[in-house]
């Protein structure tokens, strides 16, 4: 994955090369070992053009339908899962998100939704892990930013009167993947390593439970395996999102 790895080389290219007991990488081979990113301008407009079209028809559905809308908000915790390089230096994160649906059935909803993702440098683990630690060098910056806009269907495993409803939830959207910039300290003075960015295509698929808590309100709990198809390796993570649902 070109956005994750190419940090990795970039610290260890870009250390002051006066930091004699730390190897560097030649920075003119930055090039041959970070391949370009190709640009998937046109997919990605399909893909937010699809979901604009299915809003359009949520949209349509609620001017001719009898059903009532839903509205999601949701906050929580992420978990980053692969490749590698991700789990083993981003910690575990915060999410937020909402979105708006509409009922087809009484089993299933057509659901667009906005999440955003942020997760932690773990600078220590890093520095430790390449032998950088006891050194007197620090790493500031680098949180990664994960953000989804996806159309979904919601299955509803059950409508009894029951107020628990379980349900899966499976979708495809647009995920953007981005790195903040990271500054490097130590004796040789500091230097700044820029950020990157990445856009694909996404799938989402995951569960969880509606509690019935009123009339127009419920709150649920769900878990969701995002896999986002970036450059090189997939990226995925795993939201767990507590929210309020009305309709």
């Amino acid at each position: 994955m070109i956005a994750l790895r190419g940090i990795y080389v970039r610290i260890v290219a870009y250390i002051p090369s006066d930091w004699k007991y730390i190897r560097i990488t030649d920075i003119n081979e930055l090039d041959d070992i970070l391949p370009k990113t190709k640009r998937k301008e046109d997919v990605m407009k399909k893909i937010i053009f699809g979901l604009f079209l299915l809003l359009a028809n949520i949209a349509n559905a609620f001017a001719q339908g009898t059903n009532k809308p839903e509205f999601y908000g949701n906050s929580g915790i992420s978990f980053p899962i692969g490749p590698d390089e991700f789990s083993d230096y981003w910690r575990m994160g915060f999410n937020f998100g909402g979105g708006i649906g509409y009922p087809i059935s009484p089993n299933f909803s057509l659901v667009g939704y906005f999440d955003f993702n942020n997760f932690r440098f773990d600078d220590d683990k890093y520095l430790r892990d390449y032998g950088f630690a006891g050194y007197g060098i620090s790493i500031s910056g680098g949180e990664a930013s994960i953000i989804t806009l996806s159309g979904n269907l919601k299955a509803t495993l059950h409508t009894t009167t029951s107020s628990v409803h379980p349900y899966l939830w499976g979708g495809i959207g647009f995920f953007k993947l981005s790195i903040g910039d990271i500054t490097i300290y130590g004796p040789g003075g500091a230097v700044s390593v820029e950020g990157d960015s990445e856009s694909a295509f996404s799938v989402l698929v995951g569960g969880g439970i509606d509690f019935v808590i009123g009339e127009r309100m419920d709150l649920f709990i769900e878990g969701k395996y995002v896999i986002g198809f970036t450059e090189g390796e997939s990226t995925q993570m795993f939201p767990v999102k507590f929210g309020i649902k009305f309709r």
